[in-house]
C-alpha cells in the first residue's frame, strides 16, 4: 500500500478494533470498513498477540477477523490453550499462514508447535510469518497429512480469495498439483516428539486420513485432544468416505465427542457423529473425560466469540463462489473481551 493508503488502513483498523467485541454487527462493520482496501494484493496485519501476519489477500476470512478483532477463530484458539500445558506440544494440521499457531506460540512460550501445511505457496507465507515474528518454538513441515507415505497425491489449491482452503477433494474447477503425503506419526517421530497435547485439523474433509496416520499416538499412553471442523459436503467428496467418517474413527478409539462451545470449551456431548451441516468439534480421550481442566489464564486474552456466520464457510466445489451465507447473528456465549 502507498504511505497515505497504509495510514488510512491502519487508522480504520484501529477504530474498528476499538468497537466492543460484544456489539452486535461488529463483523459486518469490519466487512464494510475493509472494502476500500480489497484490491487483491498481499497485506500485513498485526494480531492482538504481537505478531504481524503476511497474507496473500485481504479478502480472506482470516484477514477480516484480524482486521476487526485481532484474532482468528477465538473459540478454537481458546480450546487449544485450554488443554495445552505450559511445555506441551501442539500440532496444527492445515496451519494456513499461522493464524492459530502464532498466538499459541506467544501464549505458550515454553511449548513446541508443529505446523503441517500442504499448499506450496501458503507454506512459504507460513515460514515467513514464523521467521519474521521470531517464533522459535514453531517447526514448519511441508506435506499433506495422510494415512500412508505417498510421493505424489493430487491436491487442489484454492484461489487467493479462499487462501488456505486447498483440499485433496476436487474443487473450484481447478487442476491439481502434486504434493507429498506423509503419516503424522512418522513426521513426529522424525522431530523426536513423543507425546502431543492437542492436534488441530482443518484440512477440508481429509481429517480421516490424517487421523489414520496418527494411530500410534491416538492409541498410546497419553492420546492428544483433537480439535477439528466437520463439513458434510467436504467429507463426502473424498473417495471412500461418508459424512462423519472421522468422528466414527475417533469413537472407535474410545474418544468422546463434543461440540466446541463459546469461550473455548468442550460443550454439548454427542452420542453419535454429526452427519449433516457443519460444526467445530472437540474429541477427548477417555482418560481426559469427564473431568475437564480449568480455564487457563490466557483465555482472558480472547475476545468475545466472533459470530458463526462470519467464520470461513467453506464453499462446496459445485457452487464454489455461489454458496449463500446466512444473515449475521449476534455474538453468543460467554467469551472474553480484549481491551
Amino acid at each position: 500500500m502507498s504511505t497515505d493508503r497504509g495510514i488510512a488502513f491502519n487508522l480504520i483498523r484501529q477504530i474498528v478494533r476499538a468497537v466492543p467485541d460484544r456489539l452486535r454487527g461488529k463483523t459486518r462493520l469490519a466487512h464494510l470498513a475493509i472494502q476500500p482496501f480489497l484490491d487483491g494484493r498481499t497485506a500485513n496485519l498485526p494480531d492482538r498477540f504481537g505478531n504481524v501476519l503476511h497474507l496473500p489477500d485481504l479478502r480472506g476470512v482470516i484477514a477480516l477477523h484480524l482486521f476487526g478483532f485481532g484474532v482468528y477463530e477465538p473459540d478454537t484458539l481458546g480450546v487449544i490453550l485450554h488443554y495445552m500445558s505450559p511445555s506441551g506440544v501442539f500440532v496444527d494440521v492445515g496451519a494456513n499462514v499461522g493464524g492459530l499457531a502464532l498466538p499459541v506460540a506467544v501464549c505458550r512460550p515454553g511449548s513446541s508447535i508443529v505446523c503441517v501445511e500442504a499448499d506450496p505457496e501458503i507454506v512459504s507465507l507460513l515460514r515467513r510469518n514464523v521467521t519474521e515474528n521470531h517464533r522459535t518454538n514453531i517447526n514448519v513441515v511441508h506435506c499433506l497429512a495422510g494415512p500412508i507415505d505417498d510421493p505424489q497425491v493430487s491436491f487442489y489449491r484454492a484461489p487467493s480469495l479462499h487462501f488456505g482452503s486447498g483440499s485433496i477433494g476436487p474443487q473450484f474447477h481447478s487442476s491439481p498439483t502434486q504434493v507429498t503425503q506423509r503419516p503424522l506419526d512418522k513426521v513426529l517421530d522424525e522431530l523426536a516428539v513423543d507425546e502431543v497435547d492437542v492436534v488441530k485439523l482443518d484440512i477440508e474433509g481429509a481429517e480421516l486420513g490424517a487421523l489414520q496416520g496418527l494411530g500410534k499416538r491416538l492409541t498410546g499412553s497419553c492420546p492428544p485432544v483433537i480439535v477439528f471442523e466437520f463439513e458434510d459436503w467436504a467429507e463426502r467428496r473424498i473417495a471412500g468416505q461418508v459424512a462423519g467418517s472421522a468422528q466414527e474413527f475417533l469413537l472407535s478409539l474410545g474418544y468422546s465427542l463434543f461440540r466446541l462451545a463459546p469461550g473455548g470449551k468442550a460443550g454439548e456431548q454427542l452420542v453419535r457423529p454429526v452427519t449433516i451441516g457443519s460444526t467445530m468439534l472437540v474429541a477427548l480421550p477417555v482418560k481426559r473425560h469427564p473431568e475437564l481442566p480449568p480455564i487457563l489464564p490466557q483465555m482472558r486474552m480472547l475476545p468475545k466469540r466472533i459470530p458463526v456466520s462470519s467464520r470461513n464457510r467453506k464453499l462446496s466445489p459445485r457452487t464454489a463462489e455461489e454458496r449463500p451465507r446466512p444473515a449475521e447473528g449476534p455474538p453468543s456465549g460467554s467469551g472474553f473481551s480484549v481491551r
